[in-house]
């Protein structure tokens, strides 16, 4: 009966070897190896008839626990005290090509196959090591991402509505790592009064939402508040995970503060250029006797024109031409004085007074106090309006029609067109003439004070223009080439 017992267990070790998943390895009470299945054989890298009668700490056992394999085998077989029987322990391996790799060793005995034997199982841990290692790679790496860029994760239960979160979530709020538990409700105590309902209104909204991104403020309990941006969504049930609410909580109180520096910083800027357009103004102030003489010198000579025809007609014929160039002076010494305020309130950065004005009959009225030097051919028919100083614009129709007229004198075709257009909205008006044009060098600079296009000029007139356009929100620009020049100003409806 014995010999049958041991003959069926001796049949069962032997399909325990050609079965197992793992490295199984027998020796005998002396160490040696008397059983090797195909998975050692694949581990180590010894094939079965190289491991057999082998000794098993010369095979697989590293040079550096050698002798402690041996002094436990001693006292086991002294003692019978078993220190691994039946236990999983991990320890290092020694393949036939010298290399060392970590394994899970568990180790039985048995006696019912005739004679003392140790089974050994054992598997490979290098993946299993590898993979560990990989994870706890990972981990640092995303704590310290998250340490570098302030960003907490967090995942909240629905049912408990406790809260779990990684370390960086402590520093945001500013508590000690390893606080208790974390709830809803202790994160909303952090929360300042004023915004705690929005906060609690995001979270429990999110469910309908699946998501939530939002900012609030929390308040550390030094007193320091910290501005937060919390992010997160519903994960589903499924991949061995529960439903939770996953996310992160970003401090974004720098980037707060430094976009809160950008703002100050434009709107410095801003008042630096009101200033500075300030500046610019208060310096045309200095020009401001100049720009009198020259502004006025128009009005005033057709003043002493009609003051001459007046005396001439009255000493002649009294009657309908006296009152005619008495009317005539009257008009024009106003509106002398009308240019002279609106300068005045244009230098001292005073608002414009604006009222409809229908730049077609504006160029119409203008034309006529100009003198008649040149036929001045007007184009459009259109009648644009748009809010602006009649006054002012008509100084600026006027000027560019006036230096229009002069770079005309001495053609043989003189030609001089004003045309009024509807540009994207806005409406433009163009000032062209058929002379010799403006030189090269001289374009770029033709609105700078003191820049003049014509000997004995002051250079003040184009400049005023662009003042008083850019004033009325628009752009003044000019134009030339061989045949002739345009000026055009273009000005916003409102």
């Amino acid at each position: 009966m014995r010999s049958q017992r041991i003959q069926a267990r001796s049949t069962i070790l032997s399909a325990v070897l050609t079965t197992a998943l793992d490295a199984v390895v027998v020796t005998d009470s002396s160490g040696v190896i008397v059983g090797w299945n195909m998975v050692a054989a694949d581990m180590f890298g010894w094939a079965e008839e190289e491991a057999l009668g082998r000794e098993l700490s010369d095979l697989i056992i590293p040079q550096a626990l050698r002798e402690k394999h041996l002094r436990g085998m001693e006292r086991f077989i002294r003692s019978g005290e078993p220190r691994i029987l039946g236990r999983r322990v991990e320890t290092t391996g020694l393949r036939k090509n010298g290399q060392e790799f970590p394994v899970e060793l568990s180790v039985v005995e048995s006696l019912d196959v005739g004679e003392r034997v140790f089974l050994g199982f054992l598997r490979d841990l290098t993946e299993r090591k590898r993979a560990e290692a990989a994870a706890i790679e990972w981990q640092a790496v995303s704590a310290a991402a998250q340490r570098i860029n302030h960003v907490g994760v967090w995942q909240l239960d629905p049912v408990t509505e406790k809260i779990s979160w990684s370390d960086e979530m402590y520093r945001v709020f500013g508590l000690a790592p390893g606080s208790p538990t974390m709830t809803l409700e202790t994160v909303a105590d952090l929360v300042p009064e004023e915004d705690r309902a929005e906060v609690v209104k995001q979270f429990e909204t999110a469910i309908q939402k699946n998501s939530i991104d939002f900012e609030h403020r929390i308040v550390r309990r030094a007193g320091e508040i910290r501005h937060l941006r919390v992010r997160g969504e519903w994960v589903k049930p499924g991949a061995g995970l529960s439903e939770r609410m996953i996310g992160t909580i970003q401090d974004i109180s720098d980037h707060k503060q430094a976009r809160e520096v950008i703002a100050k910083q434009a709107e410095d800027l801003r008042c630096m250029q009101a200033q500075l357009v300030h500046a610019h103004r208060e310096t045309a102030m200095g020009t401001m006797a100049a720009t009198l003489a020259h502004e006025l010198n128009q009005p005033l000579t057709a003043i002493a024109n009609y003051a001459s025809g007046l005396r001439k007609a009255v000493a002649a014929e009294p009657g309908s031409a006296a009152e005619t160039g008495i009317a005539a002076v009257q008009d024009n010494a106003i509106r002398a004085g009308e240019i002279i305020r609106r300068m005045r309130a244009l230098a001292k950065q005073g608002e414009i007074v604006k009222e409809p004005v229908c730049l077609d009959e504006l160029i119409r009225d203008s034309i006529p106090l100009l003198g008649g030097r040149v036929s001045i051919r007007q184009s459009g028919g259109h009648k644009f309006r748009i809010p602006g100083d009649r006054v002012q614009l008509q100084q600026v129709l006027v000027n560019l029609m006036r230096n229009a007229c002069e770079a005309v004198a001495g053609c043989a075709d003189p030609r001089v067109e004003v045309s009024c257009r509807d540009i994207q909205g806005a409406v433009g008006v163009r000032v062209t003439d058929n002379g010799a044009g403006i030189a090269p060098d001289l374009l770029p600079r033709v609105f700078d004070a003191h820049v003049s296009t014509k000997s004995g000029g002051m250079g003040i007139g184009l400049s005023i223009c662009r003042t008083i356009i850019e004033a009325h929100g628009g752009t003044l620009t000019a134009s030339s080439e061989e045949g002739g020049t345009c000026f055009r100003f273009v000005i916003p409806p409102a």
